[in-house]
């Protein structure tokens, strides 16, 4: 079977995400299990070990948080980052930043001025993240249809 690519993956949810329903969310993860369909057997075995791999790099607590920011803006400061994501504390966030940038999802940008000046952008690599935070932003419309009413 032939796999589509990344780039006519990313077009389809990125159309597919301007209009947040629970029937683009089921038809998004229909589209999920007829891809990953070759990579799932009968115990789950392949498709547990994909997802296990994946949540060790972007599953523990904030890390989405600020792949999501990064994602929305060009490049975020240190406190930028710190200021949006409630609750974090200046050592979570730091250590958060240094394994995403070990896995090449972001770059730190460090300017030689008094005080030092970082910058953290998404790059390339961690862009392929766009449809995945789609998917769960219009998958938990599905759990709590109020989430959207409450943000307005």
């Amino acid at each position: 079977m032939m796999m589509p690519s990344t780039a006519a993956k990313t077009s389809k949810i990125s159309k597919a995400s301007k209009a947040a329903s629970p029937e683009v969310a089921k038809n998004l993860v229909e589209a999920y299990q007829a891809e990953t369909s070759d990579v799932t057997s009968p115990t789950g075995g392949a498709n547990h070990d994909l997802l296990e791999k994946s949540l060790r790099v972007v599953g523990d607590k904030y890390s989405l948080q600020i792949l999501n920011l990064l994602l929305q803006s060009d490049a975020q400061r240190f406190v930028q980052l710190e200021a949006t994501i409630q609750g974090i504390s200046p050592r979570t966030l730091s250590a958060r930043l240094k394994h995403l940038e070990a896995h090449g999802l972001l770059s730190r940008k460090a300017y030689a001025t008094i005080p030092p000046k970082v910058e953290y952008r998404i790059t390339e690599k961690g862009m392929a993240i766009t449809p995945i935070v789609v998917a769960l932003s219009q998958w938990v419309t599905l759990l709590d249809p109020t989430v959207v009413s409450k943000k307005s």
